[in-house]
């Protein structure tokens, strides 16, 4: 696909900067510490590549090992019964994943480029900002420990760290679903919040040439928002990080 192709090219080209990044600024301690709040960190499953299912890591340092190893693409995805790679996974069954909420921009933006995952300051200010305020609003009335993320492609990852959706069955966050489309009123990735087996961008990994980013949801103007490769600093990635600290 014409989009893996780009970002295999954009990560080719900046090899050493995506090191550095891995190495030096990626936020670790934080990510782990989102990761691990209802569960292990080494029943978590770390993805990347699309095709590299099931890896685990029993801490910060293996979880930035794996970023510098596999930065392609990264995902985390649910919490097993098993420490993954331990046991076949016919052997592991899921027990919990964090309630998610995806949906593209360019689902909802006339003129920005699918096919470039690209957002123009106009669309971002006359069309999502909405949409943010209004996800904002309809999540806050469900519970307060919940970070909107900027996926650094093109959509939103809305994360809802609540300790008792975390165990929902995929047929409870199924009913969920349905409640939360009829109060937001447009469309979102189902199977993302629905599966619990399903995966989403790695917080504070890099999608491409921007960041996965948490959205500061008192400023959420464009240039607030998106933050290139060439933008991150030990400053800005500080600033971020503020950003979930709420989360406990």
């Amino acid at each position: 696909m014409a989009h893996n192709n780009r970002r295999t090219a954009f990560f080719t080209k900046n090899t050493e900067a995506i090191a550095n990044y891995y190495l030096n600024l990626f936020p670790v301690e934080e990510v782990v510490r989102l990761l691990s709040l209802h569960c292990s960190l080494p029943f978590r499953e770390i993805a990347s590549s699309y095709t590299l299912r099931f890896n685990s890591v029993a801490n910060a340092e293996d979880l930035r090992a794996f970023c510098l190893d596999t930065p392609l693409r990264l995902d985390v995805g649910a919490a097993y019964d098993i420490a993954n790679g331990t046991h076949p996974m016919s052997e592991c069954q899921p027990v919990g994943r964090e309630f998610t909420i995806d949906y593209d921009f360019t689902d909802f933006c006339e003129y920005c480029d699918a096919a470039t995952k690209k957002v123009c300051p106009l669309c971002w200010e006359t069309t999502l900002v909405p949409l943010i305020k209004k996800t904002q609003q309809v999540i806050s009335l469900l519970t307060s420990k919940f970070v909107i993320f900027c996926s650094g492609g093109k959509g939103f990852h809305v994360w809802i760290f609540d300790p008792y959706l975390f165990f929902y069955t995929d047929e409870e966050r199924k009913q969920l679903v349905e409640a939360i489309k009829q109060e937001l009123g447009f469309e979102i990735d189902e199977e993302v919040s629905v599966n619990v087996k399903h995966t989403i961008r790695l917080p504070f990994s890099l999608n491409e040439q921007f960041l996965c980013a948490p959205l500061d949801l008192k400023d959420v103007s464009y240039l607030n928002s998106f933050f290139s490769l060439e933008q991150l600093n030990e400053q800005l990635i500080q600033k971020l990080v503020q950003r979930t600290k709420h989360i406990q």
